[in-house]
């Protein structure tokens, strides 16, 4: 199933009604939750029922509030999910400390993997074959750094020897914005299986809510990355992040099949639950053909 991601750039009123969010701007317009996988309130003027807020919370559907720069500041995800929440959370405090560096390890290569294929497809042929050695040499909990050694060629080699990232630019504005659609997918996934997204395999920030999904969503940034890479002389505006948002509906390749990428996203993170507590095979996700 292909869900959407429901985007409100302008003053309106959100409410709920008989399993439908209500938009009620200049006209009126209803989507059933169950076709819904993201809110994303760009606009400061936009109002909220407490009630909608209820229901897309029962509904598990992650609610993503913008500041007044209209970048995302906050993300609203249910307490409960899952009628196995209890015990998942459980066994989720008492993961493997090895299958977990092992689990970080194949996370790590994954998203080596993806950043060397988008070098490959942009002919950075020698930084794709460095980028390839990193990806065989990669330690469980990634004990050598193969993943800030390989970020630190690929964004020289993506966005130029001048780009730092985390700097003042538009590129980092693209970049960000896309990032937080692509963890509000993770953290969705994450909740609906009944695990908490504090607890993580690698990120252990105090600070950070969604320490696992920070982790999971790794091999899925370069997604992002490309699409800025390929419009990097463009202005960000409503269409740009439009188009970001619709990332989330394209397909891409994985050991498990093709799938659109919020499905594969909810495939990897069953995968590497799976692998963690049952042993199961960790799916890989291929950007390009």
């Amino acid at each position: 199933m292909s869900w959407r991601t429901v985007i409100i750039e302008s003053k309106a009123k959100l409410s709920y009604k008989n399993d439908h969010l209500v938009i009620r701007a200049e006209d009126v317009h209803m989507v059933h939750l169950s076709e819904i996988a993201v809110v994303l309130v760009e606009s400061t003027a936009a109002v909220i029922t407490s009630y909608l807020i209820s229901e897309l919370s029962n509904w598990k559907i992650p609610i993503i509030f913008c500041d007044t720069k209209h970048m995302p500041i906050s993300i609203v995800m249910p307490i409960y999910s899952n009628y196995k929440t209890s015990e998942r959370i459980s066994n989720q405090v008492e993961w493997d400390e090895y299958k977990q560096g092992e689990a970080w390890r194949q996370i790590v290569k994954n998203k080596i993997l993806n950043q060397a294929l988008n070098l490959q497809k942009i002919n950075k042929l020698e930084s794709y074959k460095t980028l390839m050695e990193y990806y065989d040499s990669v330690q469980p909990f990634d004990q050598n750094s193969r993943e800030g050694a390989a970020a630190k060629l690929y964004f020289k080699e993506m966005f130029g020897d001048a780009f730092i990232r985390h700097g003042d630019c538009t590129i980092n504005v693209a970049l960000d914005y896309g990032y937080t659609i692509l963890l509000s997918y993770v953290v969705r996934s994450i909740v609906s299986l009944g695990y908490i997204t504090q607890l993580g395999i690698n990120h252990k920030n105090s600070f950070n809510p969604y320490n696992l999904a920070s982790d999971l969503m790794e091999p899925f940034r370069p997604i992002v990355d490309f699409f800025v890479y390929e419009n990097i002389n463009r202005e960000f505006d409503s269409e740009y992040k439009r188009e970001l948002v619709s990332l989330m509906n394209e397909k891409v390749n994985t050991t498990l099949g093709n799938y659109y990428i919020n499905n594969a996203i909810q495939q990897y993170v069953q995968s590497i639950v799976g692998f963690i507590e049952e042993d199961r095979e960790i799916m890989e996700v291929y950007l390009h053909n």
